[in-house]
Formats: C-alpha cells, sequence, structure tokens
C-alpha cells in the first residue's frame, strides 16, 4: 500500500481508524500518501505495547495520534505534519521533522516528544503534564503558540530566538537560553 485515500464525498467530520494495541503491529512499510477528505481525520492509536510502522510517509495532514504509555510512534521520513494533534502518554519520535503548522500536541504523564530536527512550530499549541518531557533541540521559531508546562513536566528549548503571540506577551527569547520551562 503506497497511498490511502480516506474521503466519504461529504464535508461532514468524520474519522478513520487505524490501531494495535495488547501487542499487536502494524506495518505500512510503503505508505507514502494519505489523502483525506474535508473535514475527514485519520486516527493512529497505540496501546498496550502495540506498534506501527510508517517508515516512508514524508508528510502528514489531518492525523490524530493516541500514544498509549509504554508505546512509541516513529515516523522516521515525516518532515511535515499539518493540522492534527497528538496525545502522548508514551513516545513520539519524529527524527528528521522541521516544522510543524496547526498540530496540537499534548504530552501527559510520563510522555516524551522527541524531535531534534524541528525548528519551527506555527500556529500549534504546546501542553506538557505530570513528569512528560521534551527537548527540542533544534527550536528556533515559535509563532502563534501558547506553550503550557505544569506539574513536574519540563520542557528544554535551548535555541529559540524568535516567539511570536497573538494572544500573550511573551518577552524577549534573547533572555533565555538555553531556554528551560
Amino acid at each position: 500500500l503506497t497511498a490511502l485515500t480516506f474521503d466519504t464525498g461529504t464535508t461532514s467530520a468524520y474519522q478513520a481508524r487505524i490501531a494495535a494495541s495488547s501487542q499487536g503491529a502494524v506495518r505500512l512499510p510503503m505508505l507514502q500518501t494519505i489523502t483525506l477528505g474535508t473535514n475527514h481525520r485519520l486516527n493512529l492509536s497505540l496501546s498496550g505495547a502495540g506498534t506501527m510502522g510508517l517508515n516512508v510517509l514524508p508528510t502528514a495532514t489531518g492525523l490524530s495520534i493516541d500514544i498509549g504509555a509504554g508505546t512509541t510512534l516513529m515516523l522516521p521520513a515525516a518532515t511535515t505534519l499539518t493540522s492534527g494533534l497528538a496525545l502522548v502518554d508514551g513516545t513520539l519520535n519524529l527524527p528528521n521533522a522541521t516544522s510543524l503548522t496547526g498540530f496540537t500536541l499534548t504530552l501527559r504523564s510520563a510522555g516524551v516528544f522527541a524531535a531534534p530536527s524541528l525548528a519551527q512550530m506555527n500556529a500549534c499549541g504546546l501542553s506538557l503534564e505530570d513528569t512528560a518531557s521534551a527537548t527540542l533541540g533544534a527550536l528556533t521559531t515559535l509563532q502563534t503558540t501558547p506553550v503550557t508546562v505544569r506539574e513536574n513536566a519540563a520542557l528544554s528549548l535551548p535555541q529559540l530566538t524568535d516567539w511570536t503571540s497573538n494572544n500573550t506577551s511573551t518577552g524577549s527569547p534573547s533572555r533565555w537560553p538555553p531556554f528551560m520551562m
């Protein structure tokens, strides 16, 4: 399977789901394209040590990602994620992602977000709680992206140089390096 299309032909909100649970595995090693209809989402769900292989998917739009504790979703070829959301209690690993746009990311419990090449987030939301953690070592730009860190969560943004928000005053990032919330 190299292309997946989910389009009901309507503009109503629909969601298709691919799930791996209870040590189950889903392998889509050749999937390169996901096409979704208007207001449609594709949910990728991992729980109970389930695994999913999406090794060559270069971009993703409209994903709804649920990663349970003790599971990892790696998207090694993805460089851009757009208009999606992720609830992470396990690990979301995007080793080659350089940008997120319109993507809401919530790390809970001991959730981990690993994206060592991520340079910019535009119109996103980033929330960490409990003991979740993320070190975004290449991130230089946050545009219209609210950030919430609470409880014992940790966020490190050592290269952040530009943080622009349309609804809060964020101050000058030049005073923060290495930025740690």
